[in-house]
């Protein structure tokens, strides 16, 4: 790999001070916590608390990644609109595996 193109970001980091996560302190129900910090997102400064990022896999194992707006949640899941002929639906179609990430960084 060529090191034309390069900068060093080690420097960018910037410390995340937040609430200690403690089991006693968490909802028995991870969709139960998911609403509280959901809520908590919504208060904050955050644009878009309900934008997301979607990671699937193509049927050669290939990771791949976007944002999508999460409409719903409840006990049995998270529902986001997609057409169902979109690469993501095939992808989800094929395999189930799927990761959602929320990033709330002033949330810490």
């Amino acid at each position: 790999m060529s090191d034309k193109h390069s900068m060093d970001v080690s420097q960018l980091r910037h410390s995340q001070v937040g609430e200690v996560l403690l089991r006693e302190h968490l909802d028995d129900s991870p969709f139960g916590q998911f609403e509280h910090w959901f809520r908590d997102a919504c208060d904050s400064p955050d644009l878009d608390p309900n934008a997301m990022a979607l990671a699937t896999v193509d049927d050669r194992g290939r990771a791949h990644n976007r944002t999508v707006l999460l409409k719903y949640f409840d006990d049995y899941g998270f529902v986001f609109y997609t057409n169902y002929a979109s690469k993501k639906a095939v992808q989800i179609e094929a395999t189930s595996n799927v990761a959602l990430l929320f990033f709330w960084r002033d949330l810490g």
